[in-house]
């Protein structure tokens, strides 16, 4: 494939991974039954190591295909009649699928996969290994019961990690077999995918160490790279923490695309089936663009764009395909700050496919002229940007918690003693509310998505601004916080932990 050889391609590459910081970048392209691949940059800074096609990166929600894929083999499989897309979670896992409330009931296999159960993210919920009690694929399906939902089932289109986590579940308790073996016996090996494993510590216990992948985010105040620590997550099972290489994930992509085995006719078309619009009601673009099983879709003039991105701390990658065109490709890097380019690339990718189809010569592939101080530049451009936007949120978080509120900051009067203690929540369990540097602080590096909470006091001694911060983030994400006090004494906190949930989530406290 010539897109994949030119100098200019290899050449903007190497530029754009440069400038976005991006360490490493390895990329496998599909035209019909051939496939070909190619990577730059370093898999590992220190000791310095290539990176290359069979490079092993951690895809994160990239891996949902498989989920999506191992829930169509148990429907089209007569062995399993229970097994249905229409069929309700609670009955192929009772008494562990419970959704919250009384009209939630009838959650099928179909909304899980589709995202559509109406129950938003909460991933500050779940805890990872590193935790006292951490969490596997059957405490987040039983813990769904204790979380709030935030819309009608069916209504809205509500990305959730955990439903991924409960559909492996599922696989595992009709199967009677781990979700891991289930997928090398069923995807892995009938495609040769023979270095693709689930989690890394099976890598490493089945000699692929060397191949491993160091994930990396970027420090701009010191102007170098730090090493993202890369550990198993059995609370993520289903929803992420495969590893693969572009080789090996092309066979994946090719399969799907060419309806090969194992996938079938029927199996494609249950898992593009449309389940919900990513857009809001009444956008044009709802009807062009939807979220499938594992896939999103969107309908591009003469084409569709079948993909699904994958994010991680120190990874980003992506695989797609072009059905019309029997084109498609899987990119993988070791930096969560990679996403323009991988936008970029598989834009040009299916740009150039679209036009040599039609006899038109594929357009080159070049970068603005920018010089290295040009480029530091723009990175502080952007981050005066984002600064102006993080005040602009600040302030209406202020007016939020207290109208009126002037510039002055009101001073914290209480002694820390009143807040300190443990805290208690039956969704999102613990936190430990202590002291750092003279104020209120929560440190949840036990959770999956690790992060802790620096409170900055508002006004009445009882409302705050709570930061949070996770991995190397200067300040964090600034959120609404609130404690109640009765006789001098905090007795509960309401912490703004989810986005799409405009009432607080509230912690008890525990040693009053």
């Amino acid at each position: 494939m010539e897109l994949l050889r030119s100098a200019d391609f290899s050449a903007y590459v190497r530029d754009r991974i440069r400038r976005d910081h991006v360490p490493g970048l390895a990329i496998a392209l599909v035209r019909d039954d051939m496939i070909e691949s190619v990577a730059f940059g370093k898999a590992a800074l220190e000791p310095s190591r290539d990176c290359t096609p069979d490079s092993l990166f951690d895809i994160a929600s990239a891996s949902k295909s498989l989920t999506a894929a191992a829930v169509a083999m148990l429907v089209s499989d007569d062995r399993y009649p229970l097994v249905r897309y229409d069929a309700a979670m609670s009955s192929l896992l009772p008494g562990d699928f419970v959704m919250p409330g009384t009209d939630h009931g009838h959650v099928t296999v179909d909304d899980v996969l589709g995202h559509r159960t109406g129950m938003p993210a909460h991933d500050s919920s779940y805890f990872g290994p590193q935790a006292a009690q951490p969490d596997d694929a059957r405490t987040i399906t039983r813990n769904l019961r204790n979380l709030a939902l935030v819309a009608p089932n069916r209504t809205q289109y509500m990305y959730n990690n955990m439903m991924y986590t409960a559909a492996s579940y599922m696989v595992e308790q009709v199967t009677a077999c781990p979700f891991s073996a289930f997928l090398r016996d069923n995807i892995f090996r009938p495609l040769g995918m023979n270095s693709t494993r689930l989690h890394p510590t099976q890598a490493r216990a089945e000699a692929l160490s060397h191949l491993i992948v160091d994930g990396h985010c970027w420090d701009p105040e010191a102007k170098r790279y730090l090493v993202v620590p890369f550990a198993d997550a059995p609370e993520a099972q289903g929803a992420g923490k495969v590893l693969t290489s572009v080789n090996d994930y092309a066979k994946w992509v090719k399969a799907v695309m060419n309806r090969q085995a194992p996938v079938t006719e029927d199996m494609y078309a249950e898992l593009l089936r449309k389940r919900i619009s990513q857009e809001a009601p009444g956008d044009p673009a709802s009807a062009s663009s939807y979220y499938a099983a594992g896939w999103q879709v969107r309908h591009c003039g003469t084409h569709k764009l079948i993909w699904h991105e994958g994010s991680d701390d120190g990874f980003r990658s992506t695989h797609f395909f072009v059905p019309e065109f029997s084109f498609g490709g899987v990119i993988l890097t070791n930096s969560e700050t990679s996403g323009d380019l991988i936008d970029s690339l598989t834009n040009q990718f299916v740009e150039s496919v679209v036009e040599l189809s039609s006899g038109s010569p594929a357009r080159p592939w070049t970068n603005p002229t920018l010089d290295e101080s040009d480029s530091e530049s723009q990175a502080h451009t952007d981050d005066r940007s984002d600064a102006e936007s993080s005040s602009s949120f600040e302030e209406e978080l202020r007016q939020e918690l207290c109208p009126g509120i002037g510039t002055d900051v009101l001073p914290q009067e209480l002694p820390l003693s009143v807040y300190k203690g443990e805290y208690w929540n039956p969704g999102y369990r613990h936190f430990q509310v202590g002291e750092k540097g003279g104020v209120l602080f929560v440190d949840a590096n036990d959770r999956s998505m690790a992060f802790c909470l620096t409170f900055e006091h508002i006004c009445d001694q009882t409302k705050y601004i709570a930061y949070m911060k996770a991995g190397t983030e200067r300040k964090g994400i600034p959120t609404k916080a609130e404690f109640i006090l009765e006789n001098g004494i905090a007795v509960r906190l309401g912490l703004q932990l989810e986005e799409f949930l405009k009432e607080y989530i509230w912690f008890d406290r525990v040693n009053k």
